[in-house]
C-alpha cells in the first residue's frame, strides 16, 4: 500500500471512474471486512464478489454488503472473463440464506 499514493489521487481526481473492490465471496466476514477496511483508502464504490461457486455460505457476502453501506455490483462464479460475471442479484442472495436457514432448521429438528 505503500505506493498506493499515486492511483489514490488518480481516482480522487476522476470522479466519473467506477471503482469495484473485487473480493472472493469464499472468505469468512471477519477477512472481507479486514479487506474492505485495507482498501478503503481508493474509497470504491461497489463490492465485486468472485469465488461464489467455492462459498459454503452466502452469509459473509451479505455481511460483507450490510457493514460497508456499498452495493454489490457483479458476482462470478467461474474463471471466465467477462463471460462468467452476472450483476450482483440482492433477491439471490436472500433466497441463499432462506435456504441455508430452512437446512439449519431441518438439520436440527
Amino acid at each position: 500500500m505503500a505506493d498506493a499514493g499515486e492511483l489514490v489521487h488518480f481516482l480522487a481526481s476522476a470522479p466519473d471512474v467506477e471503482r469495484h473492490l473485487v473480493i472472493p465471496a469464499c472468505r469468512r466476514s471477519e477477512d472481507l471486512s479486514h479487506t474492505i477496511e485495507r482498501f478503503e483508502i481508493f474509497s470504491p464504490d461497489h463490492l465485486l464478489f468472485t469465488f461464489l461457486d467455492e462459498a459454503d455460505t452466502l452469509g459473509s457476502v451479505f455481511t460483507a454488503v450490510a457493514l460497508s453501506g456499498r452495493p454489490a455490483s457483479f458476482c462470478s462464479s467461474g474463471p471466465l472473463i467477462p463471460e462468467d460475471l452476472a450483476p450482483a442479484d440482492s433477491a439471490d442472495v436472500v433466497r441463499s440464506l432462506i435456504g441455508e436457514l430452512q437446512q439449519e432448521v431441518s438439520s436440527v429438528a
